[in-house]
């Protein structure tokens, strides 16, 4: 195999190192979260790798690249093949308050958080945060997930009611969109523990006492799709596949040119 094909085959590998799944941390409450992923058919837990810190991981959300978690007081970053975790910064006063509450804007290296009613946004470079409002109309928010449109979504949850909303940005205010049919909670368990979004299928995900719900995101309706097997669950997030890297520069004008006949060879073998 000449270089052009190596290029083209190694292209083809770094694409789909990391296929596109929903994964959760859990269970809550736990000295030691390790991080599963869900069948957004029937919501069935699968273990996919421990998470190598002696804390909870109490948000995940993914920035295009890395799947992010938040703890009570840090932000890491985890290796979506290995579960390794690899610390970022302290998150200080915009650690989030309640379960699930960090969302990464997309296309961007913004990361948003609610912290009791307070809605920040990080830096993702830095580290550093910015105050977006002070004063959100309720304090047990739970869950945070960019969905259609760019558009930020998070619910309040009550032990006899949940609701989802709909966060403006910038201004952080704060607009509902309707209730979610979820069973009553005896205040036993945590309730509404992560919100995510897969952008391919447009479907939203709730998890809420240890069981994976789809939203609909019109008017908040849930549907029970089946229970994941952890008991509860902290923190949900969709991974997407990575964006593929592109051209190595030595396969670049005028450095070189790549073989229409080797990429055909290559493409052939999978036909």
């Amino acid at each position: 195999m000449n270089r052009s094909l190596a290029a083209i085959a190694s292209l083809a590998v770094s694409a789909t190192a990391a296929s596109a799944q929903l994964i959760a941390a859990g269970p809550f409450q736990s000295s030691n979260t390790d991080f599963y992923t869900l069948s957004e058919v029937n919501g069935a837990a699968t273990p996919f790798a421990p998470f190598n810190v002696f804390d909870i991981a109490s948000g995940m959300t993914w920035d295009g690249e890395r799947l992010l978690a938040a703890t009570s007081d840090a932000l890491y970053a985890i290796d979506p093949d290995t579960g390794l975790s690899t610390f970022l910064f302290f998150l200080g006063a915009a650690a989030p308050g309640g379960e699930g509450c960090i969302a990464a804007r997309p296309g961007t290296d913004e990361l948003y958080a609610i912290s009791d009613n307070i809605l920040w946004r990080i830096d993702l470079n830095t580290g550093i945060p910015t105050l977006i409002r002070d004063g959100l109309p309720n304090n047990n928010w739970n869950g945070l997930t960019f969905g259609p449109d760019g558009r930020l979504f998070t619910i309040v949850f009550s032990f006899s009611f949940s609701r989802l909303y709909e966060v403006q940005l910038p201004s952080g205010f704060i607009t509902e969109i309707g209730p979610m049919n979820f069973p009553p909670n005896s205040g036993n368990n945590p309730g509404v523990t992560g919100l995510a979004f897969n952008p391919d299928l447009q479907a939203m995900y709730a998890a809420y006492l240890g069981d994976l719900y789809r939203v609909n995101f019109f008017n908040g309706a849930s549907v029970r799709l089946g229970a994941s097997g952890l008991g509860s669950i902290s923190g949900l997030a969709y991974v997407g596949s990575p964006p593929p890297a592109g051209c190595p520069a030595d396969l670049a004008p005028p450095q070189g040119v790549l073989d229409l006949a080797d990429i055909g060879a290559f493409t052939g073998a999978f036909q």
